[in-house]
């Protein structure tokens, strides 16, 4: 169970969601795209929720095995550990140099809010909850903006074990149709909660003062969950892999997104849009399986958390372009721009700072002194039955 199921074309999504959350930010607030372009990327929020899907998904494909015959503490202590050390180094790395880079050229967390630096109402609170990454449980705001839903995503980790052990086994369907309906019913409730200005009653939220971004983010990974179940069933395997389903889902996509139709309406599709990916070896599914797209995925973490540090820079940049070009010009030519500087940003940090990182923390001291040797516990529990394993996936790829 050591090695990882990555299959491609939900790789490439990932890197797609990130990118349309990217978008969404720089280029709306700024009228940047217009028409059609941006009524695609006017729900572009909702690309979060497919990080959620997918989180429980792939989580439950790689690590599900370890839990169906319960939630042992040495099982939950490994996957936790592997779970920090995919998002920790990162993470902590753009805080920690946020909150230094404040002191040093202010002194003082009371100022107004700057570009980079950090303006904190009650600072040893919130430093405290960002460093311990549980801001997002209606604790405090998020210092760095995207990082919300890390935050949410680490609950959902802590509750992977008894979901894995109660959704997964092969008598418990009436749990995991249980947890599906608990999960509607979460999502409904989140559009209930108070929402940003111009944006009543949608999925929009992401305040961590408010309980929002946790049930919105435990209502998509435990969806995620019940869909790697689901892949189990042939008959539903034979359906997403055929390559009219996807894109048949993404065509029903743009429609709902084109024509207005509500985040409920909307949501669906994607739990269905990532099984067909997931199951498809021809059609649509293999364009997010190029290298590309595959490569964007890769920098997908570096590019959500960074994106929000060009707000400033692309509103400086547009207003200095309309100087000299017209104006569709220099919107064209700034949002080119910032998209490639995103780009090389996100690709730099995730090979100097999230990959390294991420080594580092897998591989401890005392592990590398005691080798590759497997966990027996582990093995033992690795040799029962997967359920929902899905058939190997024509490009497969170790991390």
């Amino acid at each position: 169970m050591d090695a990882k199921a990555d299959i491609k074309p939900l790789t490439g999504l990932r890197g797609a969601a990130a990118l349309a959350v990217a978008a969404y930010h720089l280029l709306l607030p700024g009228a940047l795209i217009h028409g059609t372009p941006a009524r695609l990327l006017g729900r572009a929020y909702l690309a979060v929720d497919i990080f959620f899907i997918l989180s429980g998904f792939v989580l439950a494909l790689n690590y599900g095995a370890w839990f169906t015959q319960g939630a042992q503490p040495a099982a939950c202590a490994r996957f936790l550990w592997r779970r920090f050390a995919r998002i920790y180094p990162l993470y902590v790395t753009i805080l920690a140099a946020r909150l230094i880079y404040t002191q040093l050229r202010y002194g003082t967390f009371a100022l107004p809010r700057p570009w980079i630096a950090v303006p904190l109402a009650h600072p040893a609170a919130t430093i405290a909850a960002n460093l311990a990454m549980v801001q997002a449980w209606g604790v405090a705001p998020s210092i760095t903006g995207p990082s919300w839903s890390i935050s949410a995503e680490c609950a959902a980790y802590i509750a992977f074990p008894l979901l894995a052990a109660a959704m997964l086994g092969r008598r418990h369907a009436r749990i995991a149709l249980a947890c599906i309906a608990a999960s509607a019913l979460l999502l409904v409730a989140v559009t209930w909660l108070p929402a940003p200005p111009g944006h009543p009653r949608m999925l929009d939220v992401s305040d961590g003062e408010t309980p929002g971004p946790l049930m919105r983010c435990l209502a998509g990974f435990i969806i995620g969950i019940a869909i790697c179940r689901l892949a189990a069933w042939a008959p539903a395997r034979r359906l997403a892999a055929h390559p009219a389903s996807t894109l048949l889902v993404l065509l029903a996509l743009a429609a709902l997104l084109l024509t207005g139709a509500s985040d409920l309406a909307i949501y669906p599709l994607f739990p269905a849009l990532v099984l067909c990916l997931a199951c498809a070896r021809t059609g649509p599914a293999m364009l997010l399986a190029r290298p590309a797209a595959v490569w964007l995925g890769e920098i997908s973490y570096a590019l959500y958390l960074l994106h929000i540090f060009l707000l400033h820079p692309i509103d400086v940049t547009r207003a200095a372009a309309r100087l000299i070009l017209p104006p569709a010009c220099a919107d064209a030519a700034t949002s080119l721009g910032m998209l490639a500087l995103l780009l090389a940003a996100a690709h730099v940090a995730t090979r100097l700072i999230d990959e390294p990182g991420r080594r580092f923390l897998s591989a401890p001291p005392h592990a590398r002194l005691a080798g590759s040797a497997p966990n027996p516990m582990i093995h033992q529990q690795n040799a029962g039955a997967r359920p929902w394993r899905m058939p190997p996936h024509p490009t497969p790829q170790k991390p």
